[in-house]
């Protein structure tokens, strides 16, 4: 079994190849949920819109380690 690396144990390159894939996935989220929220006709509950946030929230967390990491680095 393979075990994951830890973020620390990454290289630049690959801490920077991480940042992308998740600022994009925030940017993906973000659209979507908006998209979501803006239909008039959909009802959502409040456990859909905490998912959002709570989802939003995880991916800025991870992005802000990365990018301290990637900071330390340099």
């Amino acid at each position: 079994m393979k075990l994951k690396k830890s973020l620390a144990d990454l290289s630049t390159e690959e801490l920077e190849k991480l940042l992308i894939e998740k600022k994009e996935a925030y940017a993906d989220l973000e659209e979507e949920k908006e998209f979501t929220l803006s239909q008039t006709g959909l009802h959502l509950s409040s456990k859909v819109k905490k998912e959002y946030k709570e989802q939003l929230t995880e991916l800025e967390a991870e992005i802000e380690k990365i990018e301290n990491l990637l900071a330390d680095k340099d």
